[in-house]
């Protein structure tokens, strides 16, 4: 796994907000943390009990929602998406909804809860954040290609579609 792909400072990954720390598991970032990078980060030789430790912590600074699983009624909140929310309106939900914004199947996995919370709270606040180069400006589009094609169906009418990508 290259560590030094992460954005970060001149000479370390970032700690906060980094997809791939996400990914990592607490001995990935007790490596990190113990070897360094090449030509980065310094490696910092500290007690194992300190080392893993501090892993943990890092890692929590980067969990996703689903791997926190915060309380709170899915149901609730289901219901709230496709009826007084309107949130459906834009957004879908494995399939569910419409496609003018987002799908947001997958967003707790790609999200932290704070993340989450901010985009609630001001739906423009992560503009320009975890988007793709293809990704428009105005949209919050997590890891996604953005993409919209045009397919032909059989009886030769055209459908407009945002592929998933992967």
């Amino acid at each position: 796994m290259s560590w030094t792909r992460w954005a970060g400072g001149d000479r370390a990954p970032a700690l906060t907000n980094n997809r791939g720390m996400r990914r990592s598991n607490e001995q990935q970032i007790a490596d990190l943390i113990k070897n360094g990078t090449r030509g980065g980060m310094p490696a910092f030789p500290l007690p194992e009990k300190e080392l893993l430790s501090l892993a943990r912590w890092v890692r929590s600074l980067n969990m996703s929602a689903i791997d926190i699983r915060p309380a709170g009624d899915a149901i609730a909140g289901g219901q709230f998406f496709f009826a007084k929310g309107q949130c459906s309106n834009c957004h879908m939900i494995r399939g569910r909804g419409k496609v003018n914004g987002p799908d947001l199947s997958d967003i707790a996995r790609k999200s932290t809860v704070r993340e989450l919370e901010l985009v609630l709270d001001n739906p423009t606040s992560q503009m320009g954040i975890h988007t793709t180069q293809s990704c428009p400006s105005w949209a919050f589009c997590p890891d996604d290609v953005w993409a919209v094609v045009n397919v032909r169906l059989r009886n030769g009418s055209t459908l407009r579609a945002l592929p998933e990508s992967g």
